[in-house]
């Protein structure tokens, strides 16, 4: 994008410590987004941006957008982002109402702990971890693919915590509710709506997504409000798109 003349803007979820357990989705979607796309344009001095979100990102780019629906989001992109939160498997289903509660894995500061996250994630392949020993022992010699294993799995393996308290709105309005999947999120004392984004929307979602399956993110390509809405199904993993 940089090599095509694009301003390019990452916004970092850094590592969060106590002090933010008590972050919420609005402490993202209408404080942190919106102050990132302010600066972006003050920076490539623009009145509007191109919003990206992969995976949780998008799901905060999507209420970004639906939540001040104004002319700087131009367009809006989703990668391999959950829409339908009752299609997510095991990841999703071990929070339904009945099963684990957020507190049950919440440590002492009111954190979700990286292990937590990372054991979780590891779960939904549980002989991962021999194979990935197989692999590498079958291709020590091989420099290059070794090279992008250790990357890769530094990538994958590399969680930071997560703020308790929008943990427990996932898992209360995302998951328990499936709110995204019927269009309208509560956000404070208000319900932000994806039928009020009318900016072109690219939804991007892959049919080897394990984590995200495609009939988990495809019904987003029906629920925002722009005339103008293109998907595409790529034959790829979560990991993979990237």
């Amino acid at each position: 994008l940089t090599g095509e003349g694009f301003d390019v803007y990452l916004l970092d979820w850094a590592r969060p410590y106590p002090a933010d357990a008590e972050n919420t989705l609005e402490t993202y979607v209408e404080d942190y987004i919106p102050r990132a796309m302010a600066a972006a344009c003050e920076s490539s001095e623009t009145s509007e941006v191109t919003l990206a979100g992969y995976c949780l990102g998008g799901v905060l780019a999507l209420l970004a957008a639906a939540a001040d629906p104004g002319p700087i989001v131009r367009n809006l992109i989703a990668l391999a982002t959950p829409g339908d939160f009752s299609e997510l498997g095991f990841m999703s289903q071990m929070f339904v109402e009945g099963r684990l509660e957020p507190a049950d894995v919440l440590d002492s500061t009111g954190m979700v702990p990286a292990r937590v996250l990372d054991q979780g994630f590891q779960s939904l392949k549980p002989t991962d971890a021999v194979v990935q020993q197989v692999n590498v022992l079958q291709n020590l010699w091989n420099d290059q693919w070794l090279t992008g294993y250790i990357a890769m799995n530094k990538w994958a393996r590399d969680q930071v915590p997560l703020p308790g308290a929008v943990f427990r709105q996932i898992v209360e309005r995302l998951v328990r509710a499936n709110s995204l999947a019927q269009g309208t999120v509560a956000l404070g004392k208000r319900e932000v709506s994806l039928g009020d984004i009318k900016c072109p929307f690219f939804n991007v979602y892959c049919r080897r997504d394990e984590l995200v399956p495609p009939r988990s993110a495809a019904p987003l390509t029906h629920l925002v409000g722009s005339d103008d809405v293109t998907e595409l199904c790529l034959e790829s993993g979560h990991v993979g798109l990237v």
